[in-house]
């Protein structure tokens, strides 16, 4: 009897907090034009649906948009670069050649 009362008692408590009305709206001054863009989702799904299923070497899904390729290429460029600069610490260390004295 008393685990019921108390349920009711906590119940009725939590739904008067969630009737209450907010007592501040939120004022995003320095974020508002990270929140207030357009909304592109349905041209972005209308590039990626053109194609349909059958995507292979000649037309990934992660080259459809315009700016895709630059982006790609950059990430590959830092990549290769990279690689590069580690190929070149692990053959200076393993020759004891371009030492800091």
């Amino acid at each position: 009897m008393v685990l019921a009362a108390r349920s009711t008692m906590i119940a009725a408590r939590s739904a008067t907090s969630l009737a209450r009305a907010p007592k501040q709206n939120q004022r995003r001054t320095f974020i508002k034009w990270m929140v207030d863009y357009p909304d592109k989702v349905m041209e972005m799904k209308a590039i990626h649906n053109k194609g349909g299923t059958c995507l292979g070497q000649a037309n990934p899904t992660w080259l459809k948009q315009k700016q895709d390729v630059p982006v790609s290429l950059a990430a590959l460029g830092t990549t290769l670069f990279g690689l590069a600069l580690i190929m070149k610490g692990h053959y200076s260390m393993a020759f004891g050649i371009n030492k800091k004295e």
